[in-house]
This record gives C-alpha cells, structure tokens and sequence, in this order.
C-alpha cells in the first residue's frame, strides 16, 4: 500500500502543474510559521519590532493565500495582488524608519546564529531569484504574481542577512545601516507594486 501511495505522488508530481501548486503551498505554509514564531517571540521578549515584522508576515500570506485560493482559475485580477504588494512595501518602510527614528539596538549575535541565520535568508533569496527566472515564460498570471511575492521577501531576506553580518562584525550603527538598506529595498517592492498594477490596468485596456 505505502509503495501504491508513493508511486502515486510520484506519477502526480511528474506533471508540472502539480509541483508548481506544491511549491506554492509549501512556501504560503512556511509564512504561516514564520508569522507563528515571530509572534511567540514577539510576545516573549515583548519586542515592538518583532511585532512589525507579524504585521510584514500577515500581508505576506495574505498575498500569497489569495493566489493560492485563485490557483487553477482562467480569469484573474493582479489589483488585490498589486494592492497588497504595495502594503509590503508600505511595512516594511515604516520597520525600518522605525529603527531608524529610536536608535534601536540588537545584541550581538554569535557566529552559529550568524550562520544559521545567513544561510536561512540565501536559501530564500536562491529560491526566489530561480523561481522568479526559471520557466517564468510558461507560468500564469497567478504563478508569475506568486514568483514575484518570493522575491519580495528575498529582498526582504538580503536586508535583514546584511543586519545580522553587521551585527556580528560589531560595524557602528549596524542596525541603522541595514535600516536605510530596507528603505532602499522596500521602494523597490512598492515599484514591483506599482508595476503589478500598470499591468492589470494594461492588460485589461483600462
């Protein structure tokens, strides 16, 4: 019976279809517990930053549950898309003005939380950047939209990698460093916002 169910994900998983929606899934699931974990943490170390970062998180798979939800449908709309592409954008912007604005401070961390923490958001960053390339020609409006929320926390991901190496490098307002860093990195998230909604107003003849 185990070999029938495993040959059977096997023949499903051939099709590519199939794997796209899976890695759709996989991904949205990874952002639910990301939102769960910074939450915990949020509230264990009472972290108004941690906070903002749930809010980022929130829209991220609010973003990302709506495609899922849209996946397999002809007609499709980017505007809600673009929309929440755009509050992302908008976030992640009022995370690092805050930082900015308090002089916030983090501890340093040790070089096993460097690395982990560096090769967390490369990975990331990787998978985005291939997703984003990798058969983009051949993907829907649904799964181009999708490649393109990873991105965006790719982008997310090199700001917050730049923070931690900073941080560890002991470099003098590290944190203030990478916060101008997010800002750069968040007006490129709201141009992609941008974007997504010039193509939906294009592609419909608005």
């Amino acid at each position: 019976m185990l070999n029938n169910l495993l040959s059977f994900i096997k023949h499903r998983l051939k099709d590519r279809t199939t794997r796209i929606k899976l890695t759709n899934y996989i991904s949205t699931l990874i952002n639910i517990f990301l939102i769960a974990w910074t939450a915990w943490l949020s509230h264990e170390g009472q972290s108004f930053y941690l906070i903002l970062m749930v809010i980022y998180y929130v829209f991220l798979v609010l973003g990302k549950l709506h495609l899922v939800m849209k996946s397999g449908q002809d007609a499709f709309k980017l505007n809600i898309s673009a929309l929440l592409f755009l509050i992302i954008g908008f976030s992640f912007i009022v995370i690092n003005v805050w930082l900015i604005l308090n002089q916030v401070k983090f501890a340093q961390p040790d070089i096993q939380s460097m690395l982990n923490f560096a090769f967390i958001g490369f990975v990331k960053i990787g998978v985005a950047i291939r997703g984003l390339f990798i058969h983009s020609f051949q993907s829907s409006a649904i799964n181009k939209t999708f490649k393109l929320f990873n991105f965006a926390d790719g982008l997310v991901s090199i700001a917050l990698v730049q923070r931690t190496i900073l941080l560890y490098e002991n470099v003098t307002d590290a944190v203030q460093i990478s916060a101008y860093f997010g800002i750069l990195i968040s007006l490129i998230i709201i141009g992609l916002g941008g974007w997504l909604l010039y193509y939906e107003k294009r592609s419909r003849g608005v």
